[in-house]
């Protein structure tokens, strides 16, 4: 008598857990610690103009619009930032100005 062609299940202590396999020195990993640009978004910007200024003294000019793109990215993102600043600063300005103008309706 023949068995069945498919594998059998074992029960483990894990209770069907996935394990986590980590390949190391995975060049193609981009989220380390060690990757990571850190700063505000002025200083990631500056980062990644000066690589792209090195790639393009060295003759690479894939790596050079790669770094070119990401400084475009952060200074969008600064940009960004002082927008919601200005704004944020604008609405305080109305309602300190409100507060100090008594309220007309009040006057009746």
């Amino acid at each position: 008598m023949r068995g069945s062609n498919t594998p059998r299940r074992h029960k483990s202590k894990n209770n069907g857990s996935k394990r986590n396999h980590k390949v190391p020195n995975n060049g193609f990993d981009g989220n380390g610690k060690e990757n990571k640009i850190k700063g505000n978004p002025i200083q990631v910007q500056e980062k990644y103009q000066s690589l792209a200024r090195d790639a393009l003294s060295s003759g690479d000019i894939i790596s050079a619009e790669y770094y070119f793109q990401h400084a475009e990215h952060f200074h969008r993102v600064h940009k960004t930032s002082l927008n919601g600043k200005n704004i944020q600063k604008q609405k305080d300005i109305i309602e300190i100005q409100n507060k100090e103008q008594p309220n007309e309706s009040s006057k009746i």
